[in-house]
C-alpha cells in the first residue's frame, strides 16, 4: 500500500489565488495513487495555522509522512509550528524549501531553521540554488527534487521570429515587481507601436492597481489584465504570445517560467535567486539584472531582431525542462516517501 500523506501549505487557489506547490505536487501524488490529505485552505492566517495543527493531530495515525511547504515570509512560522507538532506526535515530516528568500531567513533566524531541519526525515529543495546554500550551512539531510512540469499539457511551438507580444504570469505582489513589466512595455511601444502585453494572475497587494494606473497615465494600449486563469487556460492563451518575461525581485524556481520554457516561449528574466540555476544566459534564456528596465527592453528587442537566437534559446529551454517531467520527478519522490 502506498504511503498516506498529509500535505500542509498555502492552499488558497480555491479563493482565487495562484496555485502553489501544494496544488501541483499534491495532484502528482494523487495521480500515483497516494491518499493525500490537505491542510492550509483557510484565508484567515490564525485559522489556517489552527487547521494545520489540528490536521496533524487528526491524521497522526493515518499517514506515513507530513509534507510541509516552507516559505520565507510570515508563512515560515507555519512550517516552524507544524514541524514542532510533528515532532511532538512522533510523525515523519519533510519540509520543501519554497521561499526564494530563505537564505535571508536563515541569516535572521538560524536557530528556528535548525529546529525545522534537524528532526526532518528529509529536507527537499526544488532548486539547486537553495540546495547549494543550505548544503553549505551543513544541512545533511537535503534532497534535490525539482518541481514537476506536466509536459503533456505544454505543447512546444516554434516562433520563427518573435514579435513583441509579451506574456507575464504571476501573482501581483511587490516581490514579483509587476510594475517593471509595464514600464518595459512602455519603452518597447516607442519601438514597436503594435506591441502587446498580457499580465495573468491575481492581485495579492496593490501592485495591480499601480500597473493599471501606470498604463492609464501613459495611455498604453494593448495591455491586458485577465486576472487568475486556470493553468490549461493560460497555456492555451500563450499561443498568442511570443516572449515570456519574469520581473521578480526574489525567486526560487517558478513553475510558470518552467512551463513557458516547455511551451517554446523565449524567456527574459531577472537574474535573482534560483533563476540562474534554471536559466543559463545565452543558452536557454536571457538574464538581466533586477530592476534594470533598459536591460530587459534591450533583451526583448534582441529576441525580436534575431530569430536564430530566439529559436536556439527556445529549443534548449525545452530540452532543459524535459528533466522536470512529472514522471521523472515522482520517481525521485517515491523512495523518500516510503
Amino acid at each position: 500500500m502506498l504511503p498516506g500523506i498529509l500535505y500542509i501549505g498555502n492552499r488558497l487557489s480555491r479563493h482565487g489565488r495562484t496555485p502553489t506547490g501544494i496544488d501541483f505536487l499534491g495532484a502528482l501524488f494523487e495521480r500515483y495513487h497516494h491518499q493525500v490529505y490537505y491542510a492550509g485552505s483557510r484565508q484567515w492566517k490564525p485559522g489556517r495555522l489552527f487547521e494545520m495543527v489540528v490536521s496533524i493531530f487528526r491524521y497522526r495515525k493515518t499517514v506515513n509522512v507530513v509534507v510541509i511547504d516552507l516559505y520565507s515570509t510570515s508563512a515560515f512560522y507555519y512550517g516552524l509550528v507544524c514541524s514542532l507538532a510533528c515532532k511532538m506526535f512522533g510523525i515523519h515530516y519533510i519540509p520543501i524549501l519554497r521561499g526564494g528568500d530563505l537564505p535571508a531567513r536563515w541569516k535572521r533566524n538560524p536557530s528556528f531553521c535548525r529546529i525545522i531541519f534537524s528532526s526532518a526525515k528529509w529536507v527537499v529543495s526544488p532548486s539547486k540554488y537553495l540546495y547549494s546554500f543550505f548544503g553549505e550551512q551543513g544541512i545533511s539531510n537535503l534532497q534535490y527534487i525539482p518541481n514537476p512540469v506536466r509536459l503533456a499539457i505544454c505543447p512546444f511551438s516554434v516562433r520563427a521570429l518573435p514579435r513583441p507580444r509579451l506574456l507575464w504570469v504571476r501573482s501581483f505582489h511587490e516581490i514579483y515587481n509587476p510594475l517593471l513589466a509595464v514600464e518595459v512595455f512602455h519603452e518597447l511601444k516607442k519601438v514597436y507601436p503594435n506591441a502587446t502585453l498580457a499580465m495573468i494572475g491575481p492581485a495579492k497587494d496593490d501592485t495591480l492597481e499601480q500597473c493599471i494606473s501606470f498604463c492609464k497615465s501613459k495611455s498604453l494600449t494593448n495591455v491586458h489584465f485577465p486576472g487568475l486563469m486556470a493553468k490549461e487556460a493560460w497555456i492555451q492563451r500563450s499561443a498568442e504570445y511570443d516572449i515570456f518575461i519574469n520581473t521578480a525581485r526574489f525567486d526560487n524556481i517558478p513553475v510558470s517560467v518552467m512551463e513557458a520554457m516547455a511551451l517554446g516561449l523565449p524567456v527574459v528574466s531577472t537574474n535573482v535567486g534560483g533563476i540562474p540555476f534554471l536559466i543559463d544566459h545565452g543558452f536557454n534564456g536571457l538574464l538581466v539584472p533586477s530592476e534594470d528596465r533598459k536591460a530587459m527592453v534591450d533583451a526583448v528587442i534582441q529576441l525580436c531582431s534575431d530569430g536564430t537566437l530566439a529559436l536556439r534559446l527556445a529549443r534548449n529551454a525545452r530540452a532543459t525542462v524535459e528533466e522536470f517531467d512529472e514522471d521523472r520527478v515522482y520517481s525521485q519522490w517515491q523512495p523518500i516517501l516510503a
